[in-house]
């Protein structure tokens, strides 16, 4: 009689675990699908050594971009180092590409992801393929590939102070990946990490110069309601508009480089900044209402 139907289960492993059972031709099968799930089209495949394997890829929207990507494999138990790094920079130069990426089974030292990104390589851990495992409905393909299940800890990204509750709430709305998914088609495809800092950077510079100077000139338009009205609502698309890209960069920064997300101060002094003239505004126009209504009166 047999018992099979009485055993347990298979405790489920964590995604660095699962990638560490891959040799390099699964390792390969998983990059290549990931990838062709997010729009690109590989190109070629080599094998530079017997740890790894380089992914040519390739995408003509929104823009035509190439993408050489190193995906390796777990061998020995080491770490990505900064010998792997040069060598794969070497080959990027010769081959010329747009975006450079490695994407690795363990965690890298923070000293050779330093590195990798002054030569503008991003370097991929399993934290970031984790997410983007989930996001792509893709776990179990992985988990299909090492026959164990496979659990990814995604947890909310957001400060220590936030009450659990109000986490788990936001947890559950996918706020973070709702406002990646809205943006990503006005992004870079695939971007890197530079591309998502000069976001970041850019869009938080231009709302906060927005903020200043609509409050500057709030004084001036005050003696004309037009004039007010056109002025903050131009305030509010500048100010908010280039703060969504700035946050959705922040979010992908941090997401990548596994580190708790804060509001940046300049996100914050913004969005402060942008309901004053909103304010000045509904006080202009409660007493021009005042000052007509005590004209009629008089009249």
């Amino acid at each position: 009689m047999s018992h099979d139907s009485d055993a347990e289960p298979p405790e489920p492993i964590s995604v660095e675990e699962a990638l560490q059972r891959l040799d390099t031709r699964s390792m390969r099968d998983l990059v290549s699908r990931l990838w062709e799930e997010r729009g690109w089209t590989l190109e070629g495949v080599s094998s530079p050594d017997d740890r790894g394997v380089d992914l040519r890829f390739s995408r003509e929207w929104p823009r035509s971009r190439t993408l050489l990507l190193r995906a390796l494999s777990f061998d020995r138990g080491d770490h990505l180092n900064d010998a792997d790094v040069q060598a794969f920079v070497r080959t990027v130069q010769r081959e010329g590409v747009d975006i450079a990426r490695i994407v690795a089974p363990t965690e890298t030292p923070s000293s050779v992801e330093a590195t990798a990104r002054e030569y503008g390589v991003d370097v991929m851990g399993p934290a970031a393929l984790a997410a983007l495992l989930d996001r792509l409905g893709q776990r179990a393909a992985l988990a299909a590939q090492v026959d164990v299940p496979v659990a990814t800890d995604s947890a909310p990204s957001l400060p220590a102070w936030v009450p659990d509750r109000l986490t788990a709430a936001i947890g559950r709305l996918d706020l973070a990946d709702r406002l990646e998914a809205l943006l990503a088609r006005h992004l870079p495809p695939d971007p890197t990490m530079a591309d998502m800092a000069a976001l970041s950077f850019t869009g938080h510079r231009i709302a906060l110069v927005g903020a200043a100077l609509s409050l500057l000139l709030s004084v001036l338009a005050a003696t004309g309601s037009v004039a007010f009205w056109v002025l903050m609502t131009t305030h509010l698309l500048v100010t908010y508009g280039a703060l969504l890209p700035a946050m959705t960069a922040d979010i992908y920064l941090c997401r990548q480089l596994r580190l708790e997300w804060v509001p940046s101060w300049w996100y914050l002094v913004a969005f402060l900044l942008a309901p004053l003239p909103v304010l000045a505004g509904s006080v202009y126009w409660y007493r021009r209402r005042d000052c007509v209504m005590d004209r009629h009166a008089v009249g």
